[in-house]
């Protein structure tokens, strides 16, 4: 089982959580939580960290080397914000993510952009045929074991055009429970890819 307490996602006890602690049955995994957290980070977020989210995705905006894109891939692209910033800076979006209701938030959100399309995929098992100019990792890798890490940079450095670009944005504190911390993930990337941080 997976427990998850109020006090790990920084809820206060007012009534934005129903319970002290969400169990989540064996089997069901990373996909369950990932759906508890959707539920409930936006309303965290909106009291403690709207600002921290919107300022990572005008850094992330600002790492990118290139004005514009042809083709961009984010997987695990959660509730679709990121996936709203890096649309006009390309002609193409596809977005991925485990969760139904993450791949709800972002075709909605989504939903005025015609160059972009979101599936609901497992990563690293279902991955595009395409090839991409710019590959966006945000907040995903930390979640996956050690070798469905090495199978999504394998996939991910194969599915680069030449000359594109990789960019990985990770929380850097360890998280409970996860392989690898943000560092963790830069690191095994530079390793198998050769990239640059």
């Amino acid at each position: 089982q997976v427990q998850v307490h109020q006090d790990d996602l920084g809820l206060d006890g007012d009534g934005t959580c129903d319970a002290q602690a969400l169990l989540l049955p064996a089997g069901e995994g990373i996909g369950a939580f990932l759906e508890f957290v959707l539920h409930f980070i936006p309303q965290r977020r909106a009291a403690q960290g709207l600002f921290d989210q919107e300022r990572k995705r005008a850094i992330l905006l600002a790492c990118l080397p290139r004005e514009h894109y042809p083709a961009v891939f984010e997987p695990g692209c959660a509730n679709g914000e990121t996936s709203l910033v890096l649309a006009p800076r390309c002609d193409y979006l596809l977005c991925c993510d485990t969760a139904p209701a993450a791949v709800q938030l972002t075709r909605g959100r989504l939903a005025d952009v015609n160059h972009a399309q979101v599936r609901q995929w497992r990563l690293p098992q279902d991955w595009p045929n395409e090839r991409f100019d710019l590959i966006v990792l945000n907040e995903l890798c930390y979640y996956l074991d050690p070798a469905d890490l090495d199978q999504l940079i394998e996939r991910a450095g194969q599915s680069l055009k030449p000359n594109g670009h990789l960019l990985a944005c990770h929380w850097l504190a360890p998280i409970d429970g996860c392989s690898f911390d943000g560092a963790g993930v830069h690191q095994r990337l530079e390793e198998r890819l050769g990239l640059v941080s």
